[in-house]
């Protein structure tokens, strides 16, 4: 019994030498996948991190700009005008460093005491929540309707107070306004001649007593009636028009 348990010492202690071998062979091995495992995980993780902080940054980077304003920047009786309204159509010319949205509503006006003030509208209290490096503002032709017309007097004063609003946000944005575009309409409720002979003029005396950029959409749609298919509206071409010309004043010459 004795002489059977010291013929097994040896036995097991060389079992346990030859696993201490194997192991010490197997040990770098598994060192070195380690090694590869970690340093995979690693940069993995650095990626993905750079990713998620650079797409931050260029998030943060983007230029924000908010066009009031009334039918013509909403995009009325445009097919698709979720692509071609001219809010959109500026935000493709522009570019990916800049966030461009439409706060247009149909029918509003600057005047206060007008039949739809875009005062009242829900579109300016969200795009003074925007808080935009840019606004871009284009009233004036429903202002220019003969029952909204009889408080001409209060235009300016009307105008001048909703550019302030936007001007004393935090960020102070860039305000630039808009001359109406023409009409080819020859309705009794509204006319060109009120917008060339009363409503530029004074739009231009906002822009002047401000220093506000003025910018002209009236001269660029002059001479095309082809792009107003109703002779109020643009259609996507005149709203192509109008992106190009915002855009010009947008990034400078």
């Amino acid at each position: 019994m004795i002489f059977a348990y010291n013929e097994m010492i040896p036995v097991h202690f060389k079992l346990h030498k030859r696993g201490t071998n194997n192991f010490r062979r197997t040990l770098p091995i598994l060192q070195f996948l380690g090694l590869r495992i970690f340093i995979f995980l690693l940069s993995t993780t650095l990626m993905a991190s750079c990713q998620i902080q650079n797409k931050s940054k260029n998030e943060e980077k983007k230029v924000k700009i908010a066009c009031v304003g009334d039918s013509i920047t909403y995009g009325y009786g445009i097919k698709n005008r979720e692509q071609y309204s001219y809010p959109s159509q500026l935000n493709k010319i522009l570019g990916d460093s800049y966030e461009v949205k439409n706060f247009g509503v149909s029918g509003r006006t600057v005047l206060k005491r007008g039949d739809f003030p875009y005062w009242a509208e829900k579109a300016y209290e969200q795009a003074i929540n925007y808080n935009p490096d840019i606004v871009v503002i284009k009233l004036g032709t429903n202002d220019s309707k003969f029952h909204n017309w009889k408080y001409r007097d209060q235009f300016i004063s009307d105008y001048t107070e909703m550019i302030r609003s936007f001007k004393d946000l935090p960020v102070q944005p860039e305000i630039y306004i808009c001359l109406p575009v023409p009409l080819y309409y020859a309705g009794q409720d509204i006319n060109d001649s009120v917008i060339t002979g009363q409503v530029i003029p004074r739009i231009d005396s906002i822009g002047e007593v401000l220093s506000i950029p003025v910018i002209d959409l009236y001269q660029p749609l002059s001479g095309h009636p082809q792009h107003f298919p109703d002779g109020i509206h643009p259609n996507a071409d005149g709203a192509r028009i109008i992106a190009q010309t915002v855009a010009s004043f947008v990034t400078g010459p």
